[in-house]
């Protein structure tokens, strides 16, 4: 009688660590595609962010200053940690670049 109470138990115990299991993964899942969502937004305002400096300098034959130039690094140091498969000679790496290398401005 004893081993039935054990067995049932057990089956009971196993089922609900079972089911406990199957939410925290489905909730897991859940964070993880936010997560994803989030560093898609977080990249695309970086790209923005050099985009704009690049216009702002280098696409009107404007020098950067050495603030602008700062803050190129800065972003795209951060796009490249987002971005663990970033091209190094994509859009947003020329962008950086161009931005680097411009004269620098008077202050």
């Amino acid at each position: 009688m004893d081993e039935i109470i054990i067995s049932v138990v057990v089956g009971v115990l196993i089922s609900a660590i079972s089911a406990l299991g199957g939410i925290l993964w489905q909730r897991v899942k859940t964070i993880m595609a936010k997560q994803d969502v989030r560093d898609e937004a977080l990249s695309a305002l970086l790209f923005d962010k050099i985009a704009r400096l690049h216009s702002e300098t280098v696409a009107q034959g404007k020098p950067a200053s050495v603030d602008d130039k700062r803050r190129a690094d800065v972003a795209w140091n951060a796009y490249r940690a987002l971005n663990s498969k970033v091209i190094e000679d994509g859009t947003t790496a020329h962008l950086h670049e161009e931005i680097v290398n411009a004269h620098v401005k008077e202050d």
